[in-house]
Parts: structure tokens; C-alpha cells; sequence
């Protein structure tokens, strides 16, 4: 299954130097957590949003089992996250993802199927995970449906979802502290207008909040100054 070929890359939203290169600007913090937004975007595609965050005395890996894991008792918007595959190849250990989650009253649910990996990097103590969709549309030269179950059932009327790109990049810190970075873009297609897509993308780094709280683990707050 070819997918780095096809739509697979690494991103470099979510790296320190965009903070300070005018790539973002800061729009609030939250819980915590710091929120930026892309000063720029292509015409007709959504922002890209980034989430920074510190957690007091906590292994990247016991963050990124639960945050891979999040639930409805997590989040209630959240309404499947299932593994459907997973394989191995000379980039990496991948898994296809397929998640859906509510979007609110009146609006269908959005579905995404989505393959992502984790990599480890033990000289920078750093674990990164990456996603991006990898349906019909966005990877038309692989059978994408192959891979699924024979008896995988769709999500009834959810709309087909765009994960442009998510990426997470936990950094151990000396201390024992976890440094937190969050990039993500996504299209939820349909009929949602464009401005609507970037108001609601500006609170999905609270995925940092909802996994902290899960784990009972301590945000420190960081000050916007510390990170431009």
C-alpha cells in the first residue's frame, strides 16, 4: 500500500521556527493551552491551527496511548475510533484509522479515513505522530476499500471528512515536564461555509486538554512570549 507516494508527508507546521517567522500569529489561550492560526491562508482552504502545552511530569508515551485512544467518555463529539489495518514497510510501522465524530445539531456527522505513524526519536527525545485522509478522493490510485473488513459498516449519513494533516509532537523535557506542539488542517466539506471550518478547526488543539485531564496529569501555563 503505497501512501506516502500517494498523500503522506511530513509537515513542518508544527516546527518552532514557524512561531517567530510569521507563519502564525497567536489568537488565545485556553485551558492552557496556546492557540495560533496560520496569518495566511490559500484561497478556499481552511487555516492551520497549532496548539502548544506543557505537562508536569509526564511520558510522551503514556500521553500518546491515550490520546490514539480517545473516546466517547473523553470526548463526547467523538462517535467511532476504530483501527481497521495496519502494516509494515521501509517508512515505518502505519495504521488506518477510521474516525468519526459529531459536528453539532442539524449537521451531519463527519467521517475521515485516515492512516497515521508514529516515529520515535531518541536524540531529540521526541515521539511524532502524523495523519492525513487517504480515501478515494485524496488517494485515487490505491483501493483504499480493499483494506477495510469485510464486514466494515460506514457510519450512516456522515459526510466524508478531510484530514488534510495532523501532526503531534511530544518533546521530553530535562525535568520530566512533556512539551506539547499540535498542527492540524482539515476540510469537513459539505455545506459548511468556510468561515464556520475556521472558527470550529481554533478549538481542536483542546485534544491536548481532553488527553491531559483523561490522564489526570497538571498543564503548566506558558507564556506566548517563552515559544516566539
Amino acid at each position: 500500500m503505497q501512501v506516502a507516494s500517494c498523500t503522506f508527508q511530513r509537515h513542518a507546521n508544527d516546527s518552532p521556527q514557524t512561531l517567530r517567522d510569521g507563519t502564525f500569529h497567536f489568537y488565545h489561550t485556553k485551558n492552557d493551552i496556546n492557540v495560533f492560526k496560520t496569518s495566511t491562508q490559500v484561497s478556499g482552504e481552511p487555516s492551520i491551527v497549532r496548539g502548544e502545552g506543557v505537562c508536569e511530569n509526564l511520558k510522551a508515551h503514556d500521553f500518546m496511548k491515550v490520546y490514539l485512544g480517545v473516546n466517547t467518555e473523553m470526548d463526547p463529539t467523538v462517535k467511532r475510533n476504530d483501527i481497521v489495518h495496519e502494516w509494515s514497510d521501509d517508512e515505518g510501522h502505519w495504521k488506518l484509522n477510521y474516525f468519526v465524530m459529531g459536528i453539532g445539531p442539524m449537521v451531519a456527522d463527519r467521517d475521515f479515513i485516515r492512516v497515521y505513524r508514529i516515529i520515535e526519536n531518541p536524540e531529540q527525545n521526541e515521539l511524532v505522530y502524523t495523519s492525513t485522509s487517504v480515501d478515494q478522493d485524496s488517494c485515487p490510485e490505491t483501493n483504499i476499500h480493499s483494506f477495510l473488513p469485510s464486514n466494515f459498516k460506514f457510519h450512516s449519513g456522515a459526510v466524508r471528512g478531510n484530514d488534510m494533516f495532523t501532526t503531534l509532537r511530544l518533546s521530553q523535557c530535562a525535568n520530566g515536564d512533556l512539551r506539547m506542539s499540535y498542527a492540524h488542517q482539515s476540510n469537513p466539506n459539505g455545506w459548511v461555509p468556510l468561515s464556520i471550518v475556521n472558527a470550529a478547526i481554533l478549538t481542536v488543539p483542546q485534544a491536548l486538554c481532553k488527553t491531559a485531564k483523561a490522564l489526570r496529569a497538571t498543564l503548566k501555563h506558558l507564556r506566548v512570549d517563552d515559544e516566539l
